[in-house]
C-alpha cells in the first residue's frame, strides 16, 4: 500500500464539497490523478525490488489510497 495526502487547499475545495463529491469526482480532480500517478509508480517499483529478491513466493496486492484533506479518501488496486 502507497499513501498519499492532499490538502483541500491544493484541490481548490472546502471540506463539504468534498464531502459531497463522489469518488469518481474526486479521482478525475488533475492532483487526486497526479498523486494515484506517483503512488503508482512507487507501488511498482517496490513490487520489481521484491519480486527480484523472493521471486514468485510473494503474492501482492498494489493498493493506492489517496486522501484528501481528512474528508475524503480514494483508493485504485493494481494487478
Amino acid at each position: 500500500m502507497e499513501f498519499k495526502y492532499l490538502k483541500l487547499s491544493e484541490v481548490e475545495l472546502s471540506g463539504e464539497k468534498a464531502r459531497q463529491m463522489s469518488i469518481e469526482e474526486i479521482k478525475v480532480l488533475a492532483p487526486v490523478k497526479q498523486k494515484l500517478a506517483e503512488s503508482k509508480k512507487q507501488l511498482f517499483d517496490y513490487q520489481t525490488r521484491l519480486t527480484s529478491k523472493y521471486g514468485d513466493l510473494l503474492r501482492l496486492q498494489l493498493i493506492s489510497v489517496v486522501a484528501v484533506g481528512f474528508e475524503r479518501v480514494v483508493w485504485q488496486r493494481f494487478i
